[in-house]
């Protein structure tokens, strides 16, 4: 047996971190969302661009330093992202 192999617990002494996966209503990011929330990034990302409302959203929740990639906030945003419920990704749709 291999030196890590024996230093390895068993299966059932290892206690699990898996992560809760699926729409929980909060976003580990951007906090629980809602369609208030949706409308206030959505009129200030038409009335600007997405990196504009992303670095001024960013700004608000203080989440330094913005990425410079803007498609996570866009797939959030945009309701693609797993923590919206189906209700809200429903509306967020039906808005789009």
């Amino acid at each position: 047996m291999s030196s890590l192999a024996t230093r390895l617990p068993s299966p059932n002494e290892v206690v699990s971190s898996r992560s809760q996966r699926g729409p929980v209503g909060a976003c580990a990011v951007y906090g629980p969302g809602d369609q208030e929330d949706w409308l206030a990034v959505d009129a200030l990302r038409r009335g600007s661009d997405w990196k504009t409302a992303r670095n001024v959203v960013h700004q608000q929740l203080v989440i330094e330093p913005p990425s410079p990639n803007v498609d996570k906030f866009r797939y959030h945003w945009r309701g693609k992202c797993s923590c919206w419920t189906d209700d809200l990704k429903t509306w967020i749709e039906a808005q789009s």
